[in-house]
């Protein structure tokens, strides 16, 4: 799925790996932020897909019980 947490981890890891081999102060710092950035929104995606899961299973629920 595009924009899958797994896919926001593997930008996470691409922009640390830049960070450490940059020269530039300024530039580590750029690109761990951008990390850190890429990590905090794979896990935002988690806890909408997980809220998203548990409201399915709400409106599944009345129909559970009248079935």
């Amino acid at each position: 799925m595009p924009g899958s947490p797994s896919e926001c981890r593997r930008h996470a890891l691409v922009c640390m790996q830049i960070s450490d081999a940059s020269a530039s102060p300024e530039a580590r710092e750029h690109f761990a932020d951008l990390s850190r950035t890429w990590l905090r929104l794979a896990g935002d995606l988690e806890s909408g897909e997980a809220l998203i899961d548990l409201l399915d299973d709400l409106e599944l629920e009345p129909e559970k019980r009248a079935g």
